[in-house]
């Protein structure tokens, strides 16, 4: 007997220690780094690098898992002594309000081998990205540029261009030379897409070759490339005088510094976002003058400031909208489980005593031990079976989609979706597309290829953020702009109805209704501004609570001057299998730089919005990208972007400050491009405005640069970016 007792202890022990006495020979080490070496961000989408090496005996199988809000595997394979690096891409974690991110190395038998803990930090900045990257083999050259904007330079290497989303939080890319770069072709269409939605691409020349170009579109390069030569550069720009190698071609955007002999920066704008080619190499001997090199940069990124994308704002009023729009999900909504737990309830308080009342009167108490339970019992399981009747067996999904229209017939598809649970039975869904980020930690993305529900609770609703690129080509949108009126044309060239649009022209908001399948409907607008009609919009999905914040402004808010917003619930960019769209609504953006603006009379360029180039406080806080709270001593700096195509001589502008409340000594200055004077203008306490008369004297280029200078320690300033507004004032109707 005891020898049988030892034998099972004995076996017990051995299938106890077994998965621990393999894991001895499995050596890993692993190294864990997010974004540029920096915390995980709340604000923005994130990268995180596991890299591991195999220091074991045996090869290694196993995968490597992210929980962040929704869960991230991948499946991995490393051979004895090599190494392999695994990335993960997650959406910004105040969405969900994550604090935490772990992550784990797990072998074949699921046991972490090796783990990681990243904390969720916050983000003070200038709103507009957190980086300027910069492609380069001596990176540090470009910290000078931290010497005029608060953004960080970072260097960056070809995997950094695997996900999209990730670059949305560098504003701007910096590359000096092509050939320090070589692209995959899915790195080559990030980087396009990149552009198209806001992107500043800087590209360094003197060494450019035809061959290296091929990196990028040709027809987005702004300058077509011939040969390389020696050229004297001689220009009061520059402290410096020698020769330069300088990049010969054909120019086929905006001169930005230069002559049309000697052309420096040249500039061409790519739907929202702006490629800028600078003829001469920024390692050009000439440039060992670091002040001439700091300027040079100066002008390149300030002229060209970082432009606002989207981030946690965008994806946490989408999930907010989401919530309200999945509020009916699962049919018979009095069988959620918060009503069947109140029948529980009911069944203890008035039930249960009736039960134990008819017992006693029948004096048949000795069988309360099992009716009472036994009626709880099925009770309980009567309640289930109707509820889960009642509802869909496939899950249901509520979908949002933004979609972005680009001028060459191809749309960015950004979908938010809300994936109802009516059982608990797992669930694998492909998902093929160029990004996929589940939020909710019943969602897990397994090799970036399927979603699976396994963690899912029944009745849950889990939620995931996708992206993807259509060949669809959006509304057709035709201005013409005069002082007092604006005339509009947008045809419809879906086959299905737009149920209603609007127009967003400055800072005025025009209601276009319903427009019918390639229908063209034609506005005069001289109305007053109205506000998005979202008590309708609500109604036709269903919903009747509708308490949340401003999601349809925020999407127009990046958007520019001229922006136009169409509704339609028909058209379906993301499906799944088993998965039917219960709602669903789609919000269809077309941008000012894919309309056909035709500006009638200079005075209609008005209430244009400022965009923020530098931010220098000591202390300042930044809320959703245009609320500022300024103290102490420093100043921001802004540019107006001006309609191209006007002529503004002899015109006078006009700044307006409105949203604004100075305490303290606090000042506007503007650049006069002819003396290259910063000339002050005083505004009240609560804001006004003031005039440039001679207005050709402070456009260059079609910017028109103020800042915001706080002189005093103890001033204190709260700014609404969205309230600094620039009209043109006076003058004659061009031809």
């Amino acid at each position: 007997m005891k020898k049988a007792i030892a034998l099972i202890l004995l076996t017990i022990i051995t299938l106890t220690l077994s998965p621990s006495m393999a894991s001895a020979d499995e050596k890993i080490k692993a190294t864990y780094t997010s974004n540029f070496g920096q915390g995980i961000q709340r604000e923005n989408w994130n990268r995180v690098e596991v890299e591991i090496e195999n220091q074991g005996d045996q090869d290694f199988t196993g995968q490597v898992e992210v929980d962040a809000g929704g869960k991230y595997i991948q499946e991995i394979f490393i051979e004895r002594g090599k190494k392999i690096t695994v990335e993960f891409y997650i959406p910004p974690m105040g969405v969900e309000n994550i604090n935490q991110v772990d992550v784990y190395v797990k072998n074949k038998n699921n046991k972490a081998v090796s783990s990681h803990r990243f904390s969720v930090s916050y983000y003070r900045g200038s709103g507009t990205s957190h980086y300027i990257g910069v492609v380069s083999k001596n990176p540090d050259r470009f910290k000078r540029i931290q010497n005029f904007i608060d953004l960080e330079t970072v260097p960056m290497k070809e995997e950094h261009f695997n996900n999209h989303l990730f670059m949305e939080n560098l504003g701007t890319i910096i590359i000096d030379e092509l050939d320090n770069l070589t692209l995959s072709a899915q790195q080559k269409e990030n980087l396009e897409l990149w552009l198209k939605r806001g992107g500043n691409l800087v590209i360094g020349g003197g060494r450019t070759t035809v061959e290296n170009t091929s990196i990028i579109n040709p027809d987005i390069m702004p300058y077509r490339v011939s040969n390389n030569l020696e050229k004297e550069l001689n220009i009061p720009f520059f402290e410096g005088k020698s020769n330069v190698l300088f990049t010969s071609g054909e120019v086929l955007g905006d001169i930005a510094l230069g002559t049309e002999e000697l052309p420096l920066i040249i500039t061409k704008d790519t739907n929202q976002g702006r490629v800028v080619f600078s003829t001469i190499n920024f390692a050009d001997s000439f440039f060992d003058n670091v002040n001439d090199f700091e300027k040079y940069l100066e002008a390149i990124i300030l002229s060209n400031p970082p432009r606002y994308q989207g981030t946690e704002y965008r994806v946490g009023e989408a999930n907010r909208l989401l919530t309200l729009m999945s509020v009916d999900l699962g049919g018979l909504n009095f069988l959620s489980p918060g009503f069947l737990f109140f029948g529980l309830i009911a069944y203890i308080l008035l039930v249960g005593p009736f039960n134990f009342a008819m017992l006693k009167k029948y004096n048949k108490m000795d069988y309360g031990w099992i009716t009472i339970p036994a009626l709880s019992v099925v009770f309980t399981i009567i309640l289930f079976l109707v509820g889960s009747t009642g509802r869909s067996k496939d899950m249901a999904n509520t979908q949002l989609n933004v979609i972005e229209y680009f001028n060459n017939g191809t749309a960015y598809v950004e979908s938010y979706n809300n994936f109802f649970m009516p059982n608990g039975r797992t669930k694998k869904m492909q998902a093929n597309f160029l990004s996929v980020a589940p939020t909710t930690n019943g969602l897990t993305l397994i090799n970036n290829t399927t979603l699976e529900t396994s963690q899912a609770r029944i009745w849950s609703n889990q939620r995931a953020v996708i992206s993807t690129t259509k060949n669809m080509s959006g509304p057709i949108v035709k201005l013409e702009l005069l002082e007092k009126e604006t005339a509009a044309s947008i045809t419809n060239n879906y086959d299905y109805e737009i149920f209603d649009g609007y127009l967003v022209v400055g800072d005025r908001w025009y209601r276009v209704g319903e427009i019918s399948p390639g229908e063209t409907k034609k506005l005069s607008l001289k109305a007053n501004s109205v506000h998005v009609d979202y008590q309708s919009l609500f109604q036709r999905l269903g919903v009747t609570s509708h308490m949340y914040s401003q999601v349809i402004e925020s999407m127009a808010l990046s958007s520019g001057n001229y922006t136009f917003i169409a509704f339609d619930d028909k058209y379906t960019p993301i499906e799944f299998q088993g998965s039917p769209i219960t709602k669903l609504m789609n919000f269809s953006i077309v941008h000012q730089n894919n309309m056909e603006i035709d500006i009638k009379e200079t005075t209609a360029v008005s209430n244009i919005s400022a965009v923020v180039s530098k931010v220098d406080f000591q202390h300042y806080d930044n809320w959703r990208t245009h609320q500022y709270y300024i103290s102490g001593a420093g100043e921001m700096e802004m540019v107006f972007e001006l309609p191209k195509g006007v002529d503004y001589q002899g015109f006078t502008g006009r700044v307006n400050i409105n949203g604004f409340r100075a305490y303290g000594n606090v000042e506007y200055q503007v650049l006069n491009q002819e003396t290259s004077q910063w000339e002050k203008h005083q505004v009240g306490g609560m804001g006004g405005s003031f005039d440039l008369p001679k207005l050709e004297n402070y456009v260059r280029n079609n910017i028109l640069s103020i800042k915001l200078v706080i002189s005093d320690e103890n001033s204190n300033v709260d700014l609404e970016l969205s309230g600094i507004k620039f009209s043109v004032i006076g003058g004659a109707t061009n031809d």
